[in-house]
């Protein structure tokens, strides 16, 4: 689209420079205010002269921020992710986290096993050992199966919708290998 002499190609751009340039008063309804609010933002004195409480201030002011973020995207090759596929992200997601509780349950029960056989048959040091073999291996398997995770939402998700989930694996991640030493 081309406003003034800049051609836009975001449609968050777009949308944000028809708001900018459009005639009408955006301060008269609450609606045009809503959107006033997120796509261009008001100054302080004019959010509270709306009677907007200090809470809906600053839900206002974020989607503010979220806006200018999803702005930065590059919509001409961005691939649009559907609902549905990032549901079934969330919820394998869900599902990874699920494992690592049951895996950690596991390592811990096998902890305890050892421990007791420590006690009875063996030295501290073969214990540890054993238990410095169980954490990596159990740390192994974790980043094997958040390795996987990361191919699949880069085959599955596009540009879009990643991020979050892909700081979620890795900080899994991070949580269960650091965790151990």
């Amino acid at each position: 689209m081309r406003v003034g002499i800049k051609e836009i190609t975001n449609p968050l751009e777009v949308l944000e420079c028809i708001v900018a340039f459009d005639v009408r008063d955006y301060g008269t309804a609450k609606r045009d205010r809503m959107l006033y609010a997120i796509i261009l933002g008001w100054d302080d004195a004019s959010y509270k002269s709306f009677g907007w409480s200090e809470e809906e201030i600053k839900e206002f002011k974020q989607m503010r921020e979220r806006f200018e973020r999803l702005k930065e995207v590059d919509f001409s090759t961005a691939d649009v992710v559907p609902k549905s596929e990032v549901e079934s992200i969330i919820t394998l997601n869900s599902q990874l986290e699920a494992k690592v509780f049951e895996e950690r349950k596991e390592v811990e029960r096998l902890k305890h096993i050892l421990d007791c056989y420590a006690l009875q048959y063996g030295t501290v040091k073969e214990q540890q050992d054993v238990i410095d073999k169980a954490n990596q291996e159990f740390a192994r398997e974790i980043f094997e199966e958040i390795e996987s995770k990361k191919m699949f939402l880069k085959d599955h998700a596009g540009n879009m919708g990643v991020v979050v989930l892909f700081i979620d694996l890795v900080d899994l991640k991070k949580k269960y290998t650091e965790g151990e030493q």
